[in-house]
């Protein structure tokens, strides 16, 4: 007589997990009011609650603590409505409070900063860099830069945001390659500072750094999409798309300066031709008013041709040529990517309003209509403020858990 095999007992089904632990939560809601914050701020907490859509009783739990932390702070009351009651006392980052390193590495030299959470920027140090100097010298000057900068402030830091005008690997905090500092190339700065200085370093590229100050603090507070350029001595953007910065993979994106644009063009320093940075930038702009025989050529800022251009035709012809090719730029990146402002650093922003109106007309003029209207042209800042800021937001967003 055979034996029966005794059956499995029935498999109990797995018990559900919930989707969001309450710390998680508690970190997403957070990130929601601070970005509501800086999108929309100062504002009170019953506005605060109706645009994130929360009740005033989380608000509170929420922002309570950031208060006692110096991150947040309250501003003078509000007037009282026509019904009187309570005057509502808006809530802002603190202009004292939650201090951050914010450095910005580019060919000629570093600059380091302290940045509230507020957005003031304190303590700057400057120093350049030698035309002989090698990996190791750039890294003394970058790593002092920032201990004075430490010592002059006089607070701790909750990290330290680097901005390098180069390509570069955010996610293992190195310089891939800066065409215009070579020495530079292969330097895993982030860590390099954050062992002199004992602080956590955070990296990325100096036009994304620059986006995320205008988000924060400039033209683009509010925008949920728009592009920050910057024309000098290369070319660069940073794109902001529905509220978030977009890096590419492993922060290779925005080598705006390097898309072809005239095949036939000059040769680059990349090796290849017609790079919209050779058209457009500040070499490229020297190069034309060499060309037409203009007074003091090698040296002739933006914001000198369009004072001499009101009064002599051949600056007046290099500037519409030169404005042209910075338009041409523009329109491709409104084409390709539909955003519909963009704003303009650097040498354009100290060129004025006539230079900015000119650009603008020339780019609508080349792209085609948008659903989403017209192509805006704004003027950033020519200093670096904006990407000071931006760096500073690097570690905001790491240490509060922020996607900005």
């Amino acid at each position: 007589m055979g034996t029966s095999t005794p059956s499995a007992p029935p498999r109990r089904p797995p018990r559900a997990s919930a989707m969001v632990s309450a710390s998680l939560a508690g970190e997403l809601n957070r990130a929601r009011v601070l970005k509501t914050l800086y999108a929309n701020g100062p504002l009170p907490r019953p506005e605060l609650a109706r645009l994130t859509g929360s009740t005033r009783a989380t608000i509170g739990q929420i922002v309570t603590p950031l208060l006692d932390d110096g991150l947040l702070e309250e501003l003078e009351p509000l007037a009282s409505g026509v019904q009187g009651g309570k005057p509502a006392r808006p809530l802002w980052f603190s202009d004292n409070g939650w201090p951050v390193g914010a450095m910005l590495v580019l060919p000629q030299g570093v600059k380091t900063a302290v940045v509230t959470a507020g957005g003031r920027v304190t303590a700057v140090t400057s120093s350049s860099f030698p035309a002989d100097v090698d990996a190791d010298g750039v890294t003394r000057r970058i790593t002092t830069a920032m201990r004075r900068t430490m010592a002059r402030a006089g607070v701790a830091l909750h990290g330290i945001g680097i901005a390098v005008g180069g390509m570069v690997d955010t996610e293992a905090g190195v310089v891939v390659r800066a065409g215009l500092a070579p020495v530079l190339d292969g330097l895993p700065l982030a860590q390099v500072v954050q062992a002199d200085t004992g602080v956590p370093a955070h990296l990325d590229q100096d036009t994304r750094a620059q986006a995320l100050g205008d988000l924060l603090f400039g033209a683009g507070r509010g925008e949920s999409s728009f592009a920050s350029v910057y024309v000098g001595a290369g070319i660069g953007a940073g794109f902001i798309f529905d509220g978030a910065l977009h890096r590419g993979a492993r922060g290779a994106g925005g080598e705006v300066g390097h898309a072809v644009v005239d095949r036939d063009g000059p040769v680059c320093r990349c090796g290849r031709r017609g790079c919209w940075e050779m058209l457009a930038n500040r070499h490229a702009l020297h190069a034309a008013a060499a060309a037409a025989g203009l007074p003091g050529a090698a040296t002739l800022d933006l914001a000198g041709l369009v004072a001499l251009a009101s009064r002599d035709a051949a600056a007046g012809r290099v500037l519409a040529g030169y404005t042209e090719d910075v338009a041409l730029g523009i329109a491709n990146l409104q084409q390709v990517l539909g955003v519909g402002l963009f704003i303009l650093h650097g040498d354009p922003a100290g060129a004025g309003e006539p230079f900015r109106a000119a650009v603008e007309v020339a780019a609508r003029e080349r792209a085609f209509a948008h659903p989403g209207g017209p192509t805006r042209v704004v003027l950033g800042t020519a200093d670096d403020v904006a990407t000071l800021r931006g760096a500073a937001a690097l570690v905001l967003s790491k240490a509060l858990h922020v996607a900005f």
